[in-house]
C-alpha cells in the first residue's frame, strides 16, 4: 500500500507539470496527455499487483 500511495504521489505531479508545460507553451497535445497518463495508471497498477 505504501508502494502504490508513493507511485500515485510521484506520477501526479509530473503528469500535471507536463500538462502545464504544454499549456503555458501553447503546444497542447491532448493524446500526448493520454498516453502518459495510461502509461503512469499501468504502472500503479502493476506497482500494486507486484
Amino acid at each position: 500500500m505504501v508502494a502504490l500511495s508513493a507511485a500515485v504521489c510521484g506520477f501526479l505531479p509530473i503528469c500535471f507539470a507536463a500538462y502545464l508545460n504544454g499549456k503555458r507553451s501553447d503546444s497542447s497535445h491532448p493524446s500526448h496527455h493520454l498516453v502518459r497518463g495510461a502509461i503512469a495508471v499501468l504502472l500503479v497498477i502493476g506497482m500494486a499487483v507486484w
